[in-house]
């Protein structure tokens, strides 16, 4: 990830997620915080009062990708975040034919 500031325009590095004690946090099973490409972040309240499940063991969960379930009561919502690009998303869709390429 790259942050950039008024004194240095090309940007800094960084590694890791920001911290902010309103925000819960959540990232995908990983051994080298470099290669991280996403991270979810849910509001602390809301966090509190849903259950939330982060799947690092499906199969659309990499570095690139999370699975996560907001559970309330009955009632589960699942959410697929993806960060790719064109030409990977191409890919990530054709090996999990879960919409139909043409």
């Amino acid at each position: 990830m790259m942050a950039w500031s008024d004194t240095d325009p090309l940007g800094d590095a960084i590694f890791g997620a920001t911290n902010n004690n309103m925000w819960e946090c959540y990232l995908p099973s990983f051994t080298d915080p470099k290669s991280v490409h996403i991270a979810v972040y849910v509001r602390y309240d809301l966090a509190c009062t849903f259950s939330v499940v982060n799947h690092t063991s499906h199969p659309l969960s990499s570095i690139d990708s999370m699975v996560l379930d907001f559970s309330f009561k009955d009632e589960t919502l699942r959410i697929i975040n993806i960060y790719v690009t064109f030409h990977g998303l191409f890919f990530f869709l054709y090996a999990y034919q879960s919409i139909p390429i043409t």
